[in-house]
């Protein structure tokens, strides 16, 4: 029952922030309050909350450094990368250098890259789209070929499907940025209205702008 609660309580978590949402992202904390989970077990909630509006921040001035520094000792306490290490490291990959993320993102591939189970591939393909849209907003494209390798080698699944089109969005603006091929672009739009056209406009109209920031 309370690990039901608790994935129930993520998928809300992840819906919101996809929305952009930090009202609804703070409301969540009063939802945790009513569950029956243990107090530790709300505390580790509660930190996650604040970790997603934490993400959510663009000027480096209100960058909470306590908290994210908290969040990454958090995540490599553990002694290894088990399935909730990975997941907990995918949502706050922002909080690390690019040079970081590739190293540990290298460790998880490796680690699991034969794994069966789709939980795993979840986590691996979020990842790689983290590390590509991390690579693009620091314009360093360059040595990411191997995270596209591993996303395009994972069969699409009808549970991986939101991850597989955002990768593609990722991976054809990486190539419009390298050879200005005018279909790579429209691969990018056809990427963006199908988010949309799921129902999750917000994440698309986020996305639109990331496209129009790095084609100009």
């Amino acid at each position: 029952m309370q690990y039901q609660q608790i994935r129930n309580l993520h998928n809300i978590m992840i819906s919101t922030y996809y929305g952009q949402n930090q009202q609804k992202l703070n409301d969540i904390k009063l939802l945790i309050d009513k569950t029956n989970l243990s107090k530790e077990d709300k505390n580790e909630e509660k930190l996650l909350v604040d970790g997603w509006i934490e993400s959510l921040k663009k000027e480096p001035k209100s960058f909470d450094m306590e908290l994210r520094n908290k969040l990454k000792d958090k995540i490599f306490s553990h002694p290894n990368l088990d399935k909730n290490t990975i997941t907990l490291y995918c949502n706050f990959m922002v909080f690390y250098d690019l040079d970081s993320n590739k190293i540990i993102a290298k460790k998880i591939i490796q680690q699991y890259k034969d794994s069966d189970n789709v939980d795993i591939k979840i986590a691996i393909l979020a990842i790689i789209s983290n590390i590509l849209a991390i690579a693009i907003e620091k314009n360093q494209i360059e040595d990411i070929q191997l995270f596209i390798d591993t996303a395009d080698e994972i069969p699409t699944l009808p549970e991986l499907f939101f991850y597989k089109n955002t990768i593609f969005f990722f991976k054809n603006l990486i190539i419009y940025k390298q050879t200005k091929q005018n279909n790579s672009l429209i691969n990018c739009k056809n990427a963006i209205n199908t988010i949309i056209n799921l129902d999750m406009k917000s994440y698309g109209d986020k996305i639109h702008k990331f496209l129009n920031k790095h084609t100009k």
